[in-house]
């Protein structure tokens, strides 16, 4: 039996990876810089959302802080309904929330209506309602 013993050069030849070491490293590389890219969007996508709920949260808070207080300070009830509730507040004027289904929002609407005011005592009764007439429209609140 002959053994034959055979050395490799010690250089530049060692030291390279083949085309196989080579395009497995790329490709390992190449699924963990997709997972880190996933992993930033989703996170990124994540921040925006909970920026978002906390949005709404302060927002839902004030209105609700608002709502009460007012509902607190009115005079009288004058008017409730499973989707409105409508009271007139110390100043003298009417205050209505309504929550409207369809569009899923809140709405709130102050008006101060003509029979809050005597208008019959004053002299000048016909000027006064036309003035009172021409706010209103100014403002565009509805008197009834």
């Amino acid at each position: 039996m002959d053994c034959k013993i055979t050395f490799t050069k010690k250089g530049r030849a060692a030291a390279a990876f083949t085309l196989m070491e080579l395009m497995i490293a790329t490709g390992l590389g190449m699924l963990m810089l997709a997972v880190m890219v996933w992993v930033v969007l989703f996170g990124t996508r994540s921040f925006a959302a909970m920026d978002n709920y906390l949005d709404l949260d302060q927002k839902s808070e004030q209105t609700l802080d608002h709502l009460s207080r007012e509902i607190r300070q009115a005079d009288h009830l004058t008017a409730f309904a499973s989707n409105s509730l409508s009271f007139v507040d110390n100043n003298g004027t009417t205050v209505q929330y309504q929550y409207d289904t369809n569009a899923q929002t809140l709405n709130r609407h102050r008006m101060r209506l003509a029979h809050l005011f005597d208008l019959s005592a004053h002299p000048d009764q016909q000027h006064l309602r036309a003035v009172f007439h021409d706010q209103l429209h100014q403002r565009k609140i509805d008197p009834n």
